[in-house]
């Protein structure tokens, strides 16, 4: 009786070791991703556009790169035009991913509401890729922010429960919220790296 408890003591370690390794790749390459994807989705626009790839886009102003990416969606200059409605970090992401417009657009209109209390069809054990500023929840508020501005660590969080778990329920928004109420939200700089393994476990997957 001894062994095999100390064989479960082992397997149980063993299991919650390998899901706390897959939450960090998962949380580490979600934000290598985004990092590439800021900081080269620039120069790939401009080198369509026939403008000089030796621009230094971080030394470029929000508004100028934001006037740079008119030119290819003119809904651009209608959120240049009413530029202050926007919180500036949502602006920034834009400027730096045009593929964000369809969201950024409609956000006065839409902040703080959520669409979906699901992340819709997935495949046991395959994990999903979510986004942020999916419009399923993107627009609902994170602490004095937005799950689509501040919700990379719920969002894969998310990604890793519903893949291991199967329920499509544990959608960004439900992982935020219960990091809010249970004081994993940190106003300046996000999430508490803490949500990865007790969230995990609040949800059942450690």
């Amino acid at each position: 009786m001894k062994k095999r408890h100390i064989k479960r003591k082992v397997k149980t370690f063993f299991i919650t070791v390998g899901i706390i390794i897959l939450i960090v790749i998962i949380y580490n390459q979600w934000n290598n991703f985004n990092d590439y994807y800021l900081n080269n989705e620039m120069i790939d626009q401009s080198n369509n556009n026939d403008l000089s790839s030796n621009i230094n886009y971080d030394e470029l102003t929000i508004l100028e790169r934001l006037e740079k990416l008119s030119t290819q969606d003119n809904r651009i200059n209608t959120i240049i035009d009413h530029y202050d409605d926007y919180p500036e970090e949502l602006l920034d992401m834009l400027s730096r991913n045009i593929e964000m417009i369809d969201f950024v657009v409609d956000y006065p209109e839409k902040q703080g509401q959520v669409y979906s209390d699901n992340v819709g069809k997935i495949t046991k054990g395959t994990i999903p890729l979510l986004l942020q500023w999916d419009k399923r929840w993107g627009y609902a508020y994170y602490g004095k922010s937005s799950i689509a501005i501040s919700g990379c660590g719920p969002t894969a969080l998310s990604m890793v429960i519903v893949g291991l778990t199967g329920d499509n329920t544990i959608t960004p928004y439900e992982v935020a919220t219960f990091s809010e109420r249970n004081g994993y939200y940190l106003a300046g700089s996000g999430t508490s790296w803490s949500l990865m393994t007790e969230g995990a476990n609040h949800y059942g997957v450690m």
